[in-house]
């Protein structure tokens, strides 16, 4: 049974992306799409499309390595497939926050309404921001739930080369029941050294040179830890494949 992180297999998946000779193209390119990220779908799609290339080789190879960005059809038809599957699986969480922010929102016209007396007017501000909170934070507790099992719905997409595979529970919940603590690990660590990368980006704001180079030290991390975090999660389902294969024989 092949281990799922290992010292030299996180050291591996840490440090792939510079170990190409033309990274420094492929990277830019990627970090360009974040950059570009205010702009509608074709962006995150083009990203995530060449995540997917990345979780191809680790599936079918075990090893991680850059593609080359000569095939934007395939990129995007990829990419659709999971910005799709996210859009989807995340929508109760985007409707949550949305109801929310709108009944703190709503409170403020009955507020300023001179209809409606100023006790009760209060009264509804108070439990308008309870409602809007609450909700919100259940969106946030679902969300963060979501994001534990998406990872392995989008491989088994990328992997069948199918949108309709990511809601075929029965197929990709044993292969995540199989190695769910690689799963967990692998959002760990991406969740850990995220957030680390950020806040330590955060510094570069108070910097009167180096807060003009924020924009793109943003837009490198997110393209970084996007391509290794596909790499991280494309090893997880691997393995939980392997364990089921195993188990079945």
């Amino acid at each position: 049974m092949e281990e799922t992180v290992t010292a030299d297999s996180l050291k591996t998946m840490i440090s792939f992306p510079f170990r190409d000779e033309r990274w420094v193209g492929k990277l830019l390119l990627a970090s360009v799409w974040v950059f570009l990220s205010f702009i509608p779908v074709l962006p995150q799609a083009l990203l995530l499309g060449y995540v997917a290339l990345i979780i191809l080789q680790v599936v079918e190879t075990g090893e991680p390595s850059l593609p080359a960005w000569d095939d934007f059809s395939r990129i995007f038809r990829h990419g659709l497939r999971l910005f799709g599957l996210g859009f989807v699986y995340l929508l109760p969480v985007i409707l949550l926050v949305l109801i929310g922010y709108g009944a703190m929102f709503l409170s403020v016209f009955t507020l300023e309404s001179s209809a409606v007396p100023e006790g009760a007017a209060v009264a509804s501000v108070i439990i308008s921001y309870l409602v809007g909170f609450g909700l919100m934070g259940i969106g946030a507790l679902l969300g963060f739930g979501i994001s534990l099992f998406l990872p392995v719905a989008g491989c088994h997409v990328v992997v069948e080369d199918e949108f309709a595979a990511g809601f075929r529970f029965k197929e990709w919940w044993p292969i995540f029941r199989a190695n769910w603590d690689g799963f967990l690990v692998s959002f760990l660590l991406l969740f850990g050294g995220g957030m680390l990368a950020y806040y330590a980006s955060q510094f570069l704001i108070f910097t009167v040179v180096l807060c003009c180079f924020y924009p793109l030290i943003i837009g490198f991390l997110g393209a970084y830890f996007q391509i290794v975090g596909g790499a991280l999660f494309a090893r997880a389902y691997r393995v939980g494949r392997e364990n089921l294969n195993q188990v079945s024989e």
